[in-house]
Formats: structure tokens, sequence, C-alpha cells
């Protein structure tokens, strides 16, 4: 018996340790980080968008809520895409969620237009060498004036006040010169929804407060206004909203 005893001991020490010991918790469901490669493209309408997205790189993924103006309005199970044809400009954004989160959102991509003011540029005859003739739009939106002096700006120059008093596609000077479609328009400046899908030309006449939509060689549409023409001094200033979008008509 003496033998026997401290196993006796033991023993209920043993059952009472396996008896209380706890479950493992199991781990939580983590938050998706934002997705990938978020990128905005025009339908071949010229109206629609495609978004388009890749996976997040952390987080377990249900789904994917659609932002727009920062409200969702829709959402997508399958697939890394959406299109949206939407009736005013604003801003997009993409989130991944789970059963229980919706994780960070992609940086907003906007539709809104740039807006430039009080732009000049001078007739091609006009002889002083600080008065440039033609202007470009880089790809942000922002606007430069440009001299028309031999090729150098080529590359840049989208249009151009010629002699004859009009509005001119580079082209029209020869090859190698970049191409752009213009068209006068009877709507208001503040009113055009959206760019016409027809009815472009590769010159317009100048006319003081006339509406303009141009779309420069990279596809961008953008609505112009000749708000001031001094005819002593052969200048004219403009406005403009550029759709940085291409192929993208909505303007308003």
């Amino acid at each position: 018996m003496k033998k026997l005893l401290p196993l006796l001991l033991v023993l209920p020490l043993v059952f009472f340790g396996f008896g209380c010991e706890e479950n493992p918790e199991e781990p939580e469901t983590e938050a998706p980080s934002a997705p990938r490669n978020f990128t905005i493209t025009a339908g071949a309408d010229e109206e629609s968008l495609e978004l388009s997205w890749s996976p997040p790189s952390e987080g377990e993924v249900t789904g994917y809520y659609i932002y727009f103006n920062d409200e969702i309005i829709d959402s997508v199970e399958t697939g890394l895409s959406y299109t949206h044809t939407p009736d005013q400009l604003g801003n997009y954004q993409v989130a991944a969620y789970n059963d229980e989160y919706i994780g960070e959102k992609t940086p907003e991509i906007s539709t809104e237009l740039v807006t430039g003011e009080s732009q000049e540029i001078w007739r091609m005859d006009d002889p002083s060498p600080e008065h440039p003739s033609g202007y470009g739009w880089n790809e942000d939106g922002s606007g430069t004036a440009y001299s028309m002096s031999g090729t150098a700006n080529q590359p840049y120059v989208d249009l151009y006040f010629d002699t004859d008093n009009t509005l001119n596609s580079p082209d029209n000077l020869g090859a190698g010169w970049r191409t752009t479609a213009i068209a006068l328009v009877a709507e208001t400046y503040n009113n055009i929804e959206l760019a016409p899908a027809t009815g472009y030309y590769n010159m317009e006449d100048v006319a003081l407060n006339g509406v303009y939509i141009l779309q420069i060689q990279d596809g961008n549409y953008i609505k112009l206004q000749i708000t001031g023409w001094d005819t002593v001094t052969n200048k004219i200033t403009f406005k403009y909203g550029f759709q940085t979008i291409p192929n993208f008509r909505r303007m308003k």
C-alpha cells in the first residue's frame, strides 16, 4: 500500500489538469488592404467607364465595393472589373470586404475636369518671339503656350491660331505635328454634358465667346471658350476644361 500511495495522489492532479485546459482561440479574419493597380478607362461608347483592379496584398476577400463620390453604388463578388455609366462627373474608389471587415479604399480616380483660365496665344503672323501662337496640354490637364517657330515643339502643340483667324489642328502644318479634331458647338460652355460624337474638323473660325470641343491626339476631350479677342494685337484669350480620362466624352 505504501508503494501505491504516491501514484494515487498524482493521478487526480493529472486528470484535473487535463480537464481545465482551454481550447485554443481560432485566429480572427484579417482586414483586406486596398486593392492594387486601380485604373479607369473609357468604354467603346465613350460614355461608360471600365474600372479594373488587382486583389489586395493582405487579408481575405469576399468581394469588392464600388464607391462613387464616397457612396457605395454597387458590389462585385467575382471578377476584378466593373462597368459604370455615370450621369455626372465625380470620384471613384474600390475597397475589398469580407465577412467581418471593409478594407482600405484605393486612391481616388477623378473624372472631374481640370480647368484653366485666361490662357493666351497670338496669331501666327505676330512678329514678337514673346508671343507664342500654339498651345498644348499635358496628360494631367495643365496647359502651356508654345512657339510655332521651327519644329522643336511638334510633340507638344495641340492647337494654334492661324493667320486667317482660325483655330487649327497642328497637322495642317505638315507631317510630324500632332492631330486635333475641333468642333464649334452651339451649347453654352457651362451646359455641355457630353462632347459631340461627330461634327469635328481640322480647323474652325475664331469667334469671340465661341465654344469649342477638341479631341487631342491622346484621346482627351477638352471644352474651350474664347473669352477675349484683341484684334489690334491679334491675341485671343480662352478658358478650358480638360477631361483626364482619354476618350471619355462627359463634360459635366
